[in-house]
């Protein structure tokens, strides 16, 4: 990973809008092996990124949507590692029951990954309404 600090973005609950972390205030907390991020406001969802680019070498964050030639995959934070989930019902809940790629470099290689959206601003991309564009990649 390229990066050497953390680095993070917010969705902003009430206004509806993706913040980068130079646009806002936050400030880290550390409490007995939990590291914690405070603001101002209580209405963000933070995001942090993954020391990776996409493709295109755009800057890829946990909730971004990727697409590749074979699926349409959501990037989350699962047991310390970046993921790449190939199914969108899968939550803690049923983590055993989907395909998951760890979120390396070679990943990206590999999937060609392009992200064409986040979980915020473009949940459409998901379609979660049952009419699904996500397929289970078999290797």
């Amino acid at each position: 990973m390229e990066n050497s600090r953390f680095k993070f973005r917010a969705w902003d609950e009430i206004d509806h809008e993706m913040l980068d972390a130079d646009d806002m205030k936050y400030g880290v907390q550390y409490n007995h092996k939990t590291l914690s991020l405070i603001s101002q406001k209580e209405c963000f969802t933070f995001m942090q990124y993954t020391g990776l680019k996409d493709k295109n070498g755009i800057e890829i964050y946990e909730g971004d949507i990727v697409e590749s030639k074979y699926s349409t995959m959501e990037v989350t934070f699962r047991d310390g590692s970046f993921l790449i989930v190939h199914c969108p019902t899968c939550r803690a809940e049923t983590e055993g029951e989907c395909k998951t790629d760890i979120l390396d470099k070679l990943c990206i290689d590999i999937y060609n990954l392009e992200i064409i959206g986040n979980i915020y601003e473009n949940k459409e991309l998901l379609n979660l309404d049952g009419k699904t564009k996500w397929h289970i990649v078999k290797w």
